[in-house]
């Protein structure tokens, strides 16, 4: 069974009110901010990467729903896609799936949730009742996106303790575990490769950053006593067969002894 939807997403600056933030960031520029961070509304969807893992922690289905400029996909049809993985319906699963993302709270879903206001796309899993512990919905169900007990689990937010600390940067802990961290561009880049039309690097290294917030996803779930050593190791050990035939690249850069603990 499919449980959780790992998730990221790359964006750039050109929404339907690019000239308003080009205003914006002119005078943000003006006051000495040098590289000011446009704020959610400003932000244009360009590629969701996706890996669908089941209730073991292991990768079942996963890639971009990609946007390049050549052959790629409309954002309308990106956002569209990723509600239908998020809630089951692409799997035939009658309930949504947990999605699990790094600053997914503070970024990745108040995007995709601006983005699907935009084009009309309605989110009934996202906004809508979980059932209670008797099957139904009731003062007692939760909401999908309940900050302590919905289907939203960032991974900053297990990681700080609801921001009881300053959060890492992902690629830091990756490193921690064995992985490479970024590998080629970072996101600072992506806007610069995206006008320079290099899509496949934008989707492989939003795909990249997927596969290592689901190794900590892993990780964490060891950690917390979530899963035992050895369900780890199956676990890790069949992430990285997936991301073997996918990437060579991220591949050959993992410490698989680090990883797998061994």
């Amino acid at each position: 069974m499919i449980k959780y939807l790992v998730h990221d997403i790359e964006t750039i600056p050109e929404t339907e009110l690019m000239d308003k933030w080009a205003e914006e960031k002119a005078k943000l520029i003006a006051k000495g901010q040098a590289d000011p961070f446009p704020p959610i509304c400003y932000h244009k969807v360009i590629t969701i990467g996706m890996l669908a893992l089941d209730d073991q922690f292991r990768p079942v289905k996963g890639g971009c729903a990609a946007g390049g400029l050549t052959g790629g996909k409309p954002e309308k049809e990106m956002i569209q896609r990723w509600s239908d993985a998020a809630s089951g319906e692409m799997f035939k699963q009658p309930e949504a799936l947990r999605l699990i993302d790094w600053h997914g709270r503070g970024f990745d879903a108040p995007v995709l949730q601006t983005r699907a206001f935009r084009y009309g796309i309605q989110l009934p899993w996202y906004f809508g009742l979980l059932p209670d512990n008797k099957g139904g919905r009731s003062q007692w169900s939760k909401e999908y996106r309940d900050r302590y007990g919905g289907h939203h689990d960032d991974l900053v937010e297990l990681w700080t303790n609801k921001g009881a600390f300053p959060r890492p940067h992902m690629a830091d802990l990756a490193m921690l575990m064995g992985l490479p961290g970024k590998v080629g561009i970072d996101g600072s880049k992506v806007y610069e490769a995206y006008k320079a039309k290099e899509h496949k690097q934008i989707d492989t290294y939003c795909m990249q950053d997927v596969y290592q917030t689901a190794f900590i996803l892993q990780r964490f779930a060891y950690l917390t006593g979530n899963i035992d050593l050895g369900q780890y190791q199956l676990a890790a050990a069949a992430l990285l067969g997936f991301v073997k035939s996918a990437d060579q690249e991220l591949y050959g850069k993992i410490d698989q002894g680090a990883v797998l603990l061994k």
